[in-house]
């Protein structure tokens, strides 16, 4: 999960519609670790939940539903946001 894109709907509707682990960045943090059955969506999603988010990474997980939350799980302690999920909201909505 090296390799960050653009947080446009244009980027959004270029991914995958398969399972996997996306981490959203405001600029180049990390601000919120998920993971989806189906990527795409999970991601057209998430920019109503995370307005300010400026940037995404993706990781494609196959196998169960078990190996993806083990690998969200992984992926939230990498990056220290295990137990919280920080909120980019918009200067707007305050």
């Amino acid at each position: 999960m090296h390799e960050l894109h653009p947080f446009t709907d244009a980027e959004v509707a270029r991914l995958s519609i398969e399972p996997g682990v996306y981490v959203l960045f405001q600029i180049e943090n990390p601000v919120y670790a998920g993971g989806a059955e189906n990527m795409r969506k999970a991601l057209a999603d998430a920019k109503r939940r995370f307005p300010a988010a400026t940037h995404f990474s993706t990781e494609t997980v196959e196998g169960t539903r078990r190996i993806l939350t083990q690998r969200v799980s992984d992926v939230r302690r990498e990056l220290k946001l295990v137990g919280k999920e920080v909120f980019v909201a918009s200067s707007r909505s305050r």
